[in-house]
């Protein structure tokens, strides 16, 4: 029998010869263009025709042995296996997209330009240095990483220096043992909850507010209630009145998450008293606590009431959410546990990671990183400021702006909100309404300016279109000014722009 291969194999020496011999034998096979039972040249043979290594043909013929489509017979040789007959005449990587990948595909988000999404929760690393990012990274590698996945509490040189840190910055005298490091304040919550909450739990959750919280209390079962906020930031006393008061109150106290206000003096004192008097756990969330424009800082929850309160942070604003990293300060015996169940599920946080942000804080770079982006960051806020000062005759109203690295755009009705929201998607730019961070009927209606990611070119862009599309909009306002969502066409603001 000729040794030869019947059918001509076409490979182009620049792409890989293993994966093009698979697909051209593949498709022979299950063309019939190679018959059922005919048999293969041997691998020497076969790579003398086609001019390749013997390695690459013994390997093709293992994986289309692995694929059923030929049959080894030892010393016999290899031949080509009988396939069913509903696979016959089907090319390979033909078969049509599974249903969930369909359905996936379809509703696929449209895509933003980065600097026009007006996303919360973003950062720039603009102002670190990369020769200090690399001496971190380098200070990082000078140990080899641990056997095991490392401290499930975190490394316990980087919980030392958030403990410094949190001593000297934040007046909250604790210890290591009290700090456990997570993947990210989002995930320090939902480790909470699983530790501390049981089905039927009353848990208090700002409204608006962090809905990844809400949605984790609600996850173990927990009964959620919403804790209603005006200017002077949480109302407290109204999730105390009724008759089960809460096991796990969530508060974004230095500046509330997301309309901005810092919350009173006198509701920190209440709610201290009151979660005190209850045996309420407080759950003190500072997301963005290191930018403060208008105020002095007020020390955290967790300074005045350490066994009452548990505070959770992060270093997605002061370095990067990329990084991944927070971590959660709670009396010792709960950070304890806490560190169990992240051994147990083996959530533990990047190693290399640790240590580079442990050399950040000790040597003082991230402090000064910080007094970088604290000034980048307030001239970011001057400028919305500026731009954003023009559009009260219309009836809108900056809030939130003393600190953090978001505002809020109060607008005059909730259909006024949703107008703008889509008059300015239709021109390219994102915006956040105040609704998607409510978890029950809610007052407040606007939306939501996040700036952190931008640089200010971008920031002056995205403001442009805002501004335009509200003048576009909008006559100077009078209670009916406003038209019904709907009436005027989305293009106005391109036509605004135009002009």
């Amino acid at each position: 029998m000729d040794p030869r291969l019947p059918i001509a194999l076409q490979l182009d020496p620049s792409q890989a010869q293993l994966h093009q011999l698979l697909a051209q034998l593949s498709r022979a096979i299950r063309s019939g263009a190679l018959p059922t039972h005919w048999r293969m040249p041997p691998s020497r043979a076969l790579a003398e025709q086609a001019q390749l290594g013997r390695d690459t043909v013994v390997q093709a013929y293992a994986e289309l042995c692995a694929q059923g489509l030929l049959q080894a017979r030892g010393r016999k040789g290899t031949f080509v296996a009988p396939l069913p007959s509903h696979t016959l005449g089907i090319e390979p990587n033909t078969a049509p997209t599974p249903h969930l990948a369909r359905r996936l595909a379809a509703a696929a988000p449209a895509t933003v330009a980065p600097g026009l999404d007006w996303r919360l929760g973003q950062a720039c690393t603009v102002g670190l240095p990369l020769r200090v990012w690399r001496a971190a990274c380098k200070e990082a590698g000078r140990t080899l990483p641990p056997a095991g996945y490392g401290d499930p509490m975190g490394d316990l040189g980087l919980r030392h220096e958030i403990a410094t840190w949190l001593q000297r910055k934040r007046g909250a005298a604790v210890s290591p043992a009290q700090i456990v490091v997570t993947q990210g304040a989002g995930q320090a919550i939902e480790l909470l909850a699983q530790l501390l909450l049981r089905p039927g739990d009353v848990c208090a959750v700002e409204n608006p507010g962090y809905l990844r919280a809400a949605q984790a209390f609600a996850a173990q079962g927990a009964q959620v209630v919403p804790l209603p906020v005006d200017a002077h930031g949480a109302q407290v006393q109204a999730v105390f009145e009724g008759n089960t008061p809460p096991a796990l109150l969530h508060v974004t106290p230095a500046h509330h998450y997301p309309l901005g206000v810092p919350l009173a003096a006198h509701r920190r004192a209440q709610l201290l008293h009151l979660a005190q008097r209850h045996g309420t756990m407080v759950l003190e969330n500072e997301y963005d606590h290191e930018f403060a424009f208008a105020s002095e800082h007020s020390l955290p929850l967790l300074a005045q009431a350490p066994e009452q309160v548990i505070l959770v942070s992060t270093f997605a604003k002061a370095i990067s959410p990329a990084l991944r990293l927070g971590f959660v300060v709670a009396p010792a015996a709960i950070a304890a546990r806490l560190g169990d169940l992240v051994e147990s599920q083996r959530r533990h946080c990047s190693w290399p990671v640790q240590r580079s942000v442990a050399w950040l804080l000790a040597s003082g770079e991230l402090e000064r990183h910080l007094r970088r982006l604290q000034r980048h960051f307030a001239a970011l806020r001057a400028l919305v400021r500026t731009q954003v000062q023009a559009l009260q005759t219309h009836g809108l109203h900056l809030q939130g702006d003393a600190g953090g690295l978001h505002v809020l755009l109060q607008m005059p009705t909730p259909a006024a909100s949703r107008q703008l929201e889509d008059a300015l998607r239709a021109s390219g730019v994102q915006l956040y309404p105040l609704s998607s961070f409510t978890h029950a009927p809610s007052p407040h209606h606007g939306v939501l300016l996040g700036y952190g990611h931008m640089r200010e070119a971008d920031l002056d862009l995205a403001l442009g279109h805002l501004v335009r599309c509200v003048a576009a909009l909008v006559k100077p306002y009078v209670p009916s000014c406003w038209p019904a969502l709907g009436q005027l066409p989305l293009s106005t603001c391109d036509g605004a722009q135009k002009r």
